[in-house]
């Protein structure tokens, strides 16, 4: 028995969409269903691959442990694709002047002979 001082719930009509228009309606929302599952598996697919190259990273000294069953964010997850490109940048560059050390040395070295 419901008491006097307890409104009754308004029942919800449902609205007369013309079916034209409740059609359009789920083809968008399954189009932008099929978009947000392929963005997430993409952003999945990165993380994982920067999360293995962490790890080879992790055997040469660098220790920046994250719990395991932490979940990123996809801001979080570019915020660190971004700091790997950059990480890889300055690497190529010192390999790239090592690179010209090492013709310049052995440019060196045969003039000598």
């Amino acid at each position: 028995m419901r008491s006097a001082s307890r409104k009754p719930k308004r029942l919800r009509r449902k609205s007369t969409v013309p079916l034209n228009i409740q059609h359009a309606r789920e083809c968008h929302n399954n189009v932008e269903k099929q978009y947000r599952t392929r963005l997430k598996i993409r952003f999945e697919k990165l993380l994982m691959v920067l999360q293995a190259s962490k790890l080879k990273n992790e055997g040469k000294g660098e220790d920046d442990s994250v719990d395991p069953d932490y979940s990123y964010s996809r801001g979080e997850v570019l915020d660190a694709a971004r700091q790997r490109i950059l990480t890889l940048e300055e690497v190529n560059k010192c390999l790239t002047s090592q690179i010209k050390e090492l013709k310049k040395s052995f440019m060196a070295g045969r003039g000598r002979q």
